[in-house]
């Protein structure tokens, strides 16, 4: 049976200058969601959780695994993509 996302924000962002240029759902049933910071000078920014609290975030581009509400850095001009971990209930 496929599920539906509830209607209302997923999430915001702590830095309005940072932009989400994607959010794709993943066949798993994570979230795959692409930033980008189009300031020449590096930023910071951390997800304010709404309709979704993931278990974690991976950086697809790095590997690395961040904590839902750890800081996130972005330098100038770049693009960050992440696989928000979904928790099955």
């Amino acid at each position: 049976k496929a599920e539906t996302i509830k209607p209302g924000s997923l999430f915001h962002l702590s830095n309005e200058r940072i932009a989400v240029t994607s959010i794709t759902p993943q066949a798993n049933g994570n979230l795959l969601v692409r930033l980008f910071n189009p300031e020449p000078a590096a930023m910071q920014t951390n997800f304010l959780w709404q309709e979704i609290k993931p278990e974690k975030l991976i950086n697809t581009i790095t590997g690395a695994t961040i904590k839902p509400g750890e800081v996130i850095s972005l330098s100038g001009m770049a693009v960050a993509e992440f696989e928000l971990i979904i928790k099955n209930e």
